[in-house]
Order: structure tokens, then sequence, then C-alpha cells
């Protein structure tokens, strides 16, 4: 089931040429990856977290992480607006024997289903370039959020001249330039048309004007060369984001 999803996408949706290796090595992470939690240690949570929030869970990778690799008396909560992902998801929580810890739900992340303040930690990872209301989904993932508890975020940085669904060089955040190389490639340009080029700087800027009493944070993402990590540090480029909710945001209401 999940080879064929990962085939579609890469193959027919993105037309990449090199989509057997990438629907291999997102076989390869079918087991959790305990990197997926390493934001968690880098912020020195020492709190357990009694409920989490994937949101846009896609296939489930994070929760199975979480499942694996978490805290073993949470329970791990997903929303996807895919039911064939939701289907992958759900087989995959079922194969750690402890699936019972996973809630998943079909829905919009910029309409979440759930009553304010209910999670610890929202994690929300390669979604937002996705969404029609960029703003409207970071303002839900900061209300369903636990007033001291975490919001964590990443998104593509397109100021790198780089987008990275289709791996294709682009001038900085020019969605029309993509266009036009793929269309030179021969590549389907409907995925394409769905992202709304986002980068963090701005979902910072939108994080800092929902929640002005929030602390907001950098964190830098590694990469194979410290050279590399260090100048995109200097530039403010390529980094995540988290939040840590406004502990005083149930008094302000």
């Amino acid at each position: 089931m999940e080879r064929c999803y990962w085939s579609v996408l890469y193959r027919d949706r993105l037309g990449d040429p090199e989509w057997k290796a990438r629907v291999h090595r997102r076989l390869a992470m079918l087991e959790g990856d305990p990197n997926d939690l390493c934001f968690m240690r880098r912020i020195g949570l020492t709190e357990k977290p009694n409920r989490i929030l994937s949101a846009g869970c896609g296939t489930g990778n994070f929760i199975l992480s979480w499942l694996r690799y978490g805290t073993s008396d949470s329970v791990v909560y997903g929303i996807d607006l895919s039911d064939e992902v939701l289907a992958i998801a759900r087989k995959k929580a079922a194969s750690t024997g402890i699936g019972d810890r996973a809630r998943l739900y079909q829905g919009n992340i910029e309409r979440l289903p759930w009553e304010d303040g209910l999670f610890d930690v929202v994690h929300c990872q390669d979604v937002l370039e996705h969404v029609s209301n960029t703003e409207m989904a970071i303002s839900e993932l900061l209300r369903v959020t636990r007033p001291g508890c975490y919001v964590f975020i990443h998104v593509p940085d397109y100021r790198l001249c780089f987008e990275p669904h289709y791996r294709v060089r682009i001038r900085p955040s020019c969605k029309a330039q993509a266009m036009r190389v793929l269309r030179d490639l021969d590549r389907p340009l409907e995925y394409l048309e769905h992202l709304n080029f986002v980068d963090p700087s701005r979902i910072e800027q939108m994080a800092r004007r929902l929640s002005p009493r929030s602390r907001i944070m950098r964190l830098g993402r590694r990469t194979g060369n410290p050279f590399l990590w260090m100048y995109h540090r200097l530039a403010g480029l390529n980094y995540d984001i988290l939040v840590k909710c406004d502990p005083r945001k149930d008094e302000t209401r």
C-alpha cells in the first residue's frame, strides 16, 4: 500500500526520473526514526507530554517514531485531509503493537476539531506549504496548544534556490520560474500549482503577529557541510520554527 502511494507521487505526480530511489528511501523509514524527536531533546523538554498532535500527519512517520521511541504513556493524535494516507498511517501504528495510543482523524488543519489548549506538543512538518490559508493554519496550531507548551514547524526554505518536492534548481521564491523549468523538463505541473512557496521567515512573522507574547525560536537544520550550516545561520536561512506558547494566554481570554 505505501509503496504504491509513494510510487504514484514521485513517478506520476512529480515526474521524478529518480523516483525509485526516493521510494526506497521512504520505505526505509517504516520502523520510525528517533531523529524525528531530536527537536524535543534540543529544547531540553523535561516534562513528559501527555498529548501530541501530528498536524498533517501524512503516512504517519512521526506518529510511528513517537510510538516506538517517545514516552510510553503519551497519546499521539494525527490529522490529515487524505483518507489514503490515513489508512497507511493506521496500518503502521497497528504494527507497533501499541496502536491504541494513536488517534487518527480526517480533517483540515485550518479548522482543527479540538478544543483550545489540548496538546502539549504540536508537530507540523512539510505541511504549511500545501495549505490555502497559512496564517489560519498557524492560528489553529497555536490555539490547540496548551499554554507554556510547544509548536514545532518545518517548511521548505524557498529562498535557497531549490524546490524540494520536484528537486529542481530555481530562483529564490520564484514559482513562475519553477513552472518554466518544469515545462522545459517535461515534468507535470499540477502538484506545483498547489504549493504556496512559504518560507521560515514568513512563518516566523505570522507566529509573532498571532501570538506576540509567545517565545519564538529558530532551530538550525543540520547539513552535511558545517560551513554551509554556518552560512545559513549567519544569513538567517534554512531553519525550523519552535513556538513556546504564551503561558498566560488563558488569562487573556
